[in-house]
């Protein structure tokens, strides 16, 4: 996947999870609604569109800095959420940070966690909602 598409679709995720989590704090329950389950129908085409690319592993680093690193830091802003101004909370074996920002977690999973003769490097076209 290419590195604008990647961040199209993490930030993409990242604010509908964002609006949805604003909507359980005004009293609309999505997360664990059994008749309407919106939730789990988003997280289910995100995670299926990752692990096209990525492995479980992968897909479990994007999942860490969407909701452990940036939204610990409470990103408000965009670029917030591409360079937090907080420090490195992860560290390869080498102990040099890795995943810090939207580039670092890309550049990291495309070397490590890709699947394997996925040379796929298509990109996401954005539409308007």
């Amino acid at each position: 996947m290419k590195k604008e598409s990647f961040k199209m679709l993490l930030k993409s995720y990242y604010d509908v999870c964002m609006h949805m989590s604003n909507l359980h704090d005004i009293g609309f329950n999505f997360l664990e609604n059994k008749r309407f389950p919106i939730d789990d129908l988003i997280n289910s085409i995100f995670s299926q569109s990752i692990l096209s690319h990525y492995t479980d592993e992968g897909l479990d680093w994007i999942t860490w800095y969407l909701f452990e690193f940036v939204r610990a830091y409470d990103a408000k802003e965009d670029e917030d959420f591409m360079y937090p101004d907080r420090e490195p909370a992860a560290w390869d074996s080498d102990k040099a940070p890795i995943c810090f920002n939207i580039d670092t977690l890309y550049d990291y999973i495309n070397d490590n966690c890709r699947l394997e003769n996925n040379n796929d490097d298509s990109e996401i076209k954005s539409s308007p909602l």
